[in-house]
């Protein structure tokens, strides 16, 4: 997917229409999640237009993948994965954030990672203050 679209940042685009807010939960949410689109991918665009050059050969290689296996809490799946409703844990104090899909498509990029520390703040708070994390 292309970074940008008719001149604007595609996250421009994407925010107005609420794509950015859409629940893991949700029907579309589940469709997106299948196959996450890589923002800035017009490469072959670009090749086409003459501003890049497409060398076959690999200069650097590097990927990311989590790996949870330090913490010596009860708080990882079978896969590895962490265990949490909305970045919140089952041990008190502990949560995640930036996670994706945490609780939106939005949740794992900058635009989306306050609104989901503002929910785990609220939600740690009530958990210290004696209520049930809602």
């Amino acid at each position: 997917m292309p970074q940008r679209l008719l001149g604007r940042d595609i996250f421009d685009v994407l925010a107005p229409l609420g794509f950015l807010d859409v629940s893991f939960t949700s029907p579309l949410g589940r469709r997106l999640r299948r196959r996450d689109p890589v923002i800035g991918t017009d490469l072959r665009r670009l090749a086409r237009a003459g501003r890049l050059r497409l060398t076959p050969r690999v200069q650097e290689a590097s990927g990311f993948r989590p790996n949870y296996s330090w913490l010596d809490i009860p708080l990882l799946d079978d896969r590895g994965h962490p265990v949490h409703e909305g970045g919140v844990t089952g041990v008190p104090g502990v949560s995640f954030l930036g996670l994706p899909w945490q609780r939106t498509r939005g949740s794992a990029l900058l635009g989306g990672v306050g609104r989901d520390a503002e929910v785990i703040v609220r939600r740690e708070t009530d958990r210290l203050r004696g209520r049930s994390a809602v």
